[in-house]
């Protein structure tokens, strides 16, 4: 790969943070099908390994720009924002520039939180609330050939469109409730995490479901609540 990056880094006053950057990124010698033309592209792989046989054909290119403002921990409370506009397209085996999987065009994240403290040095108490959100693209998708999976009986993609379709957009927050007592030999930490709070469910994959006919939706978890006890000597 071959990478280029303009970068901007600014402290807009104490304890806040700006950075831009603007990037280019050239991959060549992919790892592509050679026992003929079409889609596959090892770039698109998210774990495990292929059974192809591969060589070391393809290209892709990923560019775009991205922009963080930080507020460092200072007077109780901090803040982090990202936010990405991008684009990532590949060439298989068959020459053609598709779309990655990983696709998004855009992301946001936004982290924040906020601590209030008292009681005496010794015996300090702290109450905390922090929250984090994650907007993301969605992801690129195969299309479901839904008249040839009803002929076959099972999902038949149509493999000529490889990642031309967009899932919806993931979109999750989770916020974060604790209380803190310090002592002299330990510290208490009672935390309630919410994952999830809006009940959101995230597409996780696309499926034809031979039961309807139709093409069925799975989705990841909803609202996940999590108590925890913490003690740190």
């Amino acid at each position: 790969a071959r990478h280029y990056v303009v970068g901007y880094d600014n402290m807009l006053r104490d304890n806040l943070y700006m950075k831009a950057e603007v990037y280019y990124q050239d991959l060549y010698d992919v790892p592509v099908d050679r026992t003929g033309e079409n889609y596959f592209s090892i770039i698109n792989f998210r774990a495990g390994f292929s059974d192809r046989p591969l060589a070391n054909n393809g290209t892709g290119r990923n560019y775009g720009l991205e922009v963080t403002l930080e507020k460092y921990f200072s007077d109780n409370y901090y803040f982090l924002v990202t936010g990405s506009l991008c684009d990532s397209q590949y060439t298989g085996s068959d020459n053609v520039e598709r779309n990655t999987r990983f696709n998004s065009n855009h992301a946001m994240n936004v982290l924040a939180g906020k601590e209030f403290v008292f009681g005496s040095e010794n015996r300090r108490k702290a109450f905390g609330f922090s929250v984090k959100s994650t907007w993301v693209g969605g992801p690129r998708l195969i299309p479901i050939d839904l008249e040839a999976s009803i002929l076959a009986d099972e999902t038949v993609r149509d493999y000529d469109r490889a990642f031309e379709e967009t899932g919806d957009d993931y979109f999750r927050t989770d916020i974060q409730i604790s209380f803190r007592k310090d002592r002299s030999k330990a510290t208490h930490i009672l935390k309630l995490d919410i994952q999830n709070v809006t009940n959101r469910l995230n597409t996780f994959n696309l499926q034809y479901d031979s039961n309807t006919q139709s093409i069925r939706k799975s989705t990841q978890l909803g609202i996940i609540p999590i108590l925890s006890y913490k003690v740190k000597f």
